[in-house]
């Protein structure tokens, strides 16, 4: 059984997901400290965490930052990223973000509660399981990334006895209090990977990346492309280009001439 495991390297049939799925099975909690976080392995837990009262995830970063000022700004706009990127990735398996709608619901509720770490380098990989009887950890390398739980090989080692437990809840509440909240980023990009489209929005994309590369330069369309254009008198000519000048600075403009 999982919990007779030392050592999870994800080298064997046994993967640090494997166990977090086994632990979600009657918990009350999970909690996760993790240099990078993916949204793939909640999907992959699946229905197996959707019984869970409280997941807190606690994501630090994996580089080191000269001032405080610059990290958080460069941090929080990497993390936005890798998340994103992470969502993309997803797509590839999984092209209708199955199981993302719950995530998502998750997050709104405060079931899913995240946090970032910015106050210095945060390089720690942690995962509790409390559960009133058989609380369990894991200690070791894996982030909370697809290639972390289930591929790369990795070195984590299983705790179970109770005073070590209590004593690893005891630093992840210090370092969970100093965090910053980060559930409305990521319920953000989340609801922008999921927002539907009318099937207009979707038909003028495709043609627009369809014709993208064929678009001309201004000149070129008006020489060559425009039927109006050279049939235009010299002052109507005057205008047109001086409506064009305008709506470069200011997104937009009308050209109000009888």
């Amino acid at each position: 059984m999982p919990e007779k495991s030392f050592i999870v390297d994800n080298s064997s049939d046994e993967k640090v997901l494997d166990f977090l799925r086994y632990w979600a099975e009657g918990a009350d909690s999970l909690d996760i400290a993790t240099g990078y976080f993916e949204v793939g392995p909640l999907i992959k837990l699946g229905e197996d965490w959707s019984g869970i009262n409280k997941i807190r995830i606690l994501i630090g970063d994996e580089g080191s930052r000269r001032t405080q000022e610059f990290f958080y700004k460069s941090f929080k706009q990497r993390t936005d990223a890798d998340f994103n990127q992470s969502i993309e990735e997803e797509k590839d398996t999984n092209i209708f973000l199955t199981g993302s709608d719950r995530i998502l619901s998750a997050l709104r509720e405060g079931r899913i509660e995240c946090r970032i770490y910015t106050k210095t380098k945060f390089h720690a990989k942690l995962y509790i399981a409390n559960k009133e009887k058989d609380p369990a950890a894991f200690v070791g390398s894996s982030n909370f990334t697809f290639p972390g739980l289930t591929q790369n090989v990795e070195l984590n080692v299983n705790i179970s006895d109770l005073d070590k437990v209590s004593k690893l809840n005891t630093w992840f509440e210090e370092y969970w209090d100093e965090a910053e909240q980060y559930n409305p980023e990521i319920i953000a990009i989340l609801e922008k990977h999921l927002r539907e489209h009318p099937p207009f929005d979707v038909y003028a994309k495709a043609f627009q990346e369809l014709f993208n590369h064929f678009t001309p330069s201004d000149a070129e369309w008006e020489q060559k492309h425009s039927k109006i254009y050279n049939i235009l008198d010299e002052y109507q000519k005057e205008g047109y280009h001086s409506l064009n000048k305008i709506s470069s600075t200011h997104n937009g403009a009308f050209l109000c001439d009888g």
